[in-house]
């Protein structure tokens, strides 16, 4: 669920993946019914939360209500969708970047 087409190399990738529609269409349902506020409540770590702007499965509000339970980071990427990594590949290497920087952890 992106708003562009992915790179080729990503889509190359991509294309060798399974994927079933009757999958999706059996979860989804209690996905929309999930509820782990409680179990990030205890979550004894920080961390960040990314969200497209116009991601149909998991509205803002829902993300932001996910970091708050758990003290995170929120972050809204601007005309993305649900595939951060098709439609903002950089703002999501460069989150998960700084991230990782913040918390002390060599990722290079």
């Amino acid at each position: 669920m992106s708003r562009r087409a992915p790179r080729p190399d990503l889509a190359a990738v991509r294309a060798g993946q399974a994927y079933h529609a009757e999958v999706n269409e059996h979860f989804t349902p209690q996905f929309q019914r999930l509820d782990l506020t409680e179990e990030l409540r205890s979550y004894p770590h920080s961390g960040l939360v990314m969200v497209g702007e116009f991601d149909p499965l998991v509205p803002a509000e829902s993300a932001a209500a996910t970091a708050a339970a758990f003290g995170g980071e929120l972050r809204v990427v601007p005309d993305a969708a649900h595939d951060l990594l098709v439609d903002a590949p950089d703002a999501l290497i460069d989150a998960l970047r700084q991230t990782l920087d913040s918390a002390g952890v060599d990722h290079r």
